[in-house]
């Protein structure tokens, strides 16, 4: 219980992007590397390329795609004035 919780809190990157263990582990599984990335519209623009023009199982898709999805809301909360 206690590693699950860990492995779901937010860290910093290299160039201060907030991301879990989690996403970080499975983004290393399709070869990206969080601390080469300044900005998480960089970082998403990666997985976008890899969603869009790699040859991938519709799981794969959907982790890419959730890992995606949670980036931008956090980019939306962190980043916009509301």
């Amino acid at each position: 219980m206690i590693s699950e919780f860990k492995s779901n809190l937010l860290v910093k990157t290299k160039n201060n992007l907030l991301i879990n263990e989690d996403d970080i582990n499975a983004l290393k599984k399709y070869d990206i590397n969080v601390d080469d990335y300044k900005t998480i519209n960089e970082l998403l623009y990666k997985i976008d390329d890899i969603i869009n023009n790699e040859d991938l199982e519709s799981d794969e898709i959907e982790e890419l795609d959730y890992i995606a999805n949670t980036l931008q809301e956090r980019n939306y909360y962190m980043n916009f004035k509301k």
